[in-house]
């Protein structure tokens, strides 16, 4: 005798227990419609079409399938396949739904042409992400558009973006800002795309200067409340000029991409970004050397701003640290350890000490983080006794996949799905 239909709740809930493990859920929408419905919505929620091939498989199969191109929220895309304009633009006609779109140059050599980009400007998207573009763009307005003729665009990340031909210069005028585009998220991972921003003029001498007669920010800064920053980012004296015209971020986050010198940002300025403005403050290492500059640099700032007339809310700091096999023995040296002992000091001794979580996980070839992370967590708990005793220390040892606050990791996993 069959039993009861189990509830859609619980099926759901079962169901997104696999979210990411993409094998099991194509197991389900081989079992019952219940089971292959929720399986198909996480499955197709986010895609990737980065050859003529995918084009053309994900075309036949919304033909087949006319539900699916509905469940599609993120779209990672390869330029090259505007190659076939009339399927590129049936694409993007039938997804309806599509919140994300995230353009990546697979072959860096060649340039892209950026009409692909132009045939997606009418789509009502929320997060615009230009990973590794390397487009062709004939002028500054072509760029300027995609940004400012989207209202609903949130999230705006410019990350290893290359606009060839796009050169401002004092000449150049950017209309000003589209009072409806409330863009909440900036993600800048490269000092270009900094520039790109705030509308710097390029000169022959390879100078950045700002032209005082023009509005060359290139959106609504004010709107901003969070702020994604990678180190190369960093290098650039043009942030605290960002810093001054976004009035009101909130949560700050800093990721190691491709550090350069991990002393670098202290001689840049640096060192003088006001923290008390922050709620949250995340940042993400793997080399020691740039971990150790970033834990210093939060140490001397926020006891420079425990000031009487600061605010008493000190911001939520989390550390992402991700050990990796060949420098694992380098978070535990004694140089360290002193560093632990200097924050646990300097900021026990604040009128309100800031909440500080450290989230240790694994990197690459590096499948057990337990032999590494259990003794850096006791190292760090042993050196901070104060901050340990007043629970405003928070130690985890977690494994990647499993890490939800890594900004990184999420990238990664969206690429691979």
């Amino acid at each position: 005798m069959s039993g009861a239909p189990l509830p859609q709740e619980l099926v759901d809930e079962l169901v997104d227990y696999f979210i990411d493990d993409y094998p099991q859920l194509r197991y389900f929408l081989a079992t019952c419609t219940s089971f292959a419905n929720r399986a198909r919505y996480h499955i197709y929620r986010a895609i990737r079409i980065v050859t003529l091939c995918n084009l053309t498989g994900f075309l036949e199969l919304c033909q087949a399938v006319p539900e699916i191109p509905l469940l599609v929220r993120a779209l990672t895309i390869d330029p090259t396949i505007s190659s076939d304009q009339r399927g590129t633009i049936q694409l993007f006609d039938v997804l309806k739904s599509l919140a994300s779109l995230n353009v990546v140059s697979y072959d860096v050599r060649q340039i892209q042409d950026y009409k692909i980009i132009a045939i997606a400007r009418g789509l009502p998207l929320t997060t615009l992400v230009f990973e590794r573009a390397y487009l062709r763009f004939p002028r500054v307005d072509e760029f300027v558009s995609l940004i400012r003729g989207n209202a609903h665009l949130k999230t705006l990340c410019l990350g290893h973006i290359r606009v060839l031909d796009l050169v401002l210069d004092p000449f150049t005028r950017f209309r000003r800002p589209n009072p409806e585009q409330r863009i909440e998220a900036l993600c800048l991972l490269t000092a270009s795309a900094l520039s790109l921003v705030l509308g710097y003029a390029m000169h022959h001498s390879d100078r950045l200067m700002p032209d005082p007669d023009a509005n060359y920010t290139l959106i609504a800064m004010e709107s901003v409340q969070r702020l994604v920053l990678s180190f190369d980012t960093l290098h650039s004296t043009r942030l605290l000029i960002l810093f001054g015209l976004a009035s009101n971020l909130r949560e700050l986050i800093i990721t190691e991409l491709y550090p350069l010198d991990p002393y670098a940002y202290v001689t840049y300025g640096f060192q003088d970004l006001d923290l008390s403005r922050f709620s949250i403050i995340k940042a993400e290492v793997s080399d020691p050397r740039f971990g150790w500059r970033l834990v210093e640099w939060l140490v001397s700032c926020l006891v420079l701003e425990d000031q009487p007339s600061a605010s008493t809310n000190a911001p939520e700091i989390t550390i992402v640290v991700t050990v990796k096999e060949d420098l694992r023995l380098a978070w535990l040296n004694s140089e360290w350890n002193t560093l632990w002992c200097t924050l646990d000091i300097n900021w026990a001794a604040l009128s309100s000490p800031p909440t500080i979580t450290i989230i240790i996980t694994n990197g690459d070839h590096m499948s057990d983080i337990s032999a590494c992370g259990s003794p850096l967590k006791q190292v760090i708990e042993a050196a901070c006794p104060h901050l340990v005793s007043r629970a405003r220390l928070n130690i985890r040892v977690v494994k990647r996949e499993q890490c939800d606050e890594s900004f990184l990791y999420r990238q990664e996993r969206l690429r691979e799905h």
